[in-house]
């Protein structure tokens, strides 16, 4: 019994580190793969989003690396495509209002600093917004109101959580694009899905404490 426990638990195991730095290393291309093909028709921006989320949510919640990444990227996609062409448009509106405010503070006589805040506070309210709003619709079946009002709500609630994500995507982001040409390759393959992953892993702590106060969770560890 022992000897059979050694080799289970040997370097090539299935929970060994080295298989699950491999696992999770083949599912961040292998999302970051059909995440491009999702985002292709552009419409569909959000919903592949939403669809990566779910895949991402999946592996931090139950905190298992051996997700069918494939299968549940695609469910994801078709269940949530309405929403997520609406969550595209309302982002792309407000992302051209920024850049419309842009353009006028630069053409303007004096560059009027109104537009130039006007364009920062829409680029951080779009940015504030993303952040919670795909991994609830990932995970929640609701109104896109109702997600775009709890997204808010988190974001005050869990203001802390909200900076912590801010850094280590700004860490992350200074990681890829800014040591050397490799990196910027791999970062604009792989960095969106690092990106969601990195939210998932910081934001699933806030979504099971909700799920426990509204008896919609159980964590099986406890049992």
């Amino acid at each position: 019994m022992n000897e059979t426990n050694g080799k289970n638990s040997g370097i090539l195991s299935m929970q060994s580190g080295l298989m699950r730095g491999l696992t999770q290393a083949v599912n961040v291309v292998l999302l970051s793969f059909w995440f491009w093909v999702g985002c292709i028709p552009v419409m569909t921006i959000g919903a592949s989003l939403i669809a990566a989320y779910r895949v991402a949510l999946k592996m931090t919640y139950d905190e298992d690396d051996y997700v069918a990444v494939t299968a549940e990227y695609w469910k994801g996609f078709r269940q949530n495509w309405k929403h997520g062409i609406v969550y595209t448009l309302l982002a792309g509106a407000a992302l051209y209002s920024a850049w419309m405010a842009w353009q006028l503070f630069e053409v303007s006589t004096g560059n009027p600093i109104g537009f130039l805040l006007l364009a920062v506070l829409l680029v951080f309210v779009v940015a504030l917004h993303a952040l919670y709003t795909f991994p609830l619709e990932a995970r929640y079946a609701q109104t896109v109101h109702i997600t775009l009002r709890n997204a808010r709500r988190m974001v005050r609630v869990y203001w802390q959580r909200t900076f912590v994500i801010l850094g280590l995507l700004a860490i992350e982001f200074l990681f890829f694009f800014t040591v050397n040409s490799v990196l910027v390759l791999l970062g604009r393959v792989f960095g969106p899905v690092v990106f969601i992953l990195t939210i998932s892993g910081v934001i699933t702590p806030a979504l099971k404490k909700i799920e426990k106060e509204n008896g919609i969770y159980e964590d099986i560890s406890e049992e």
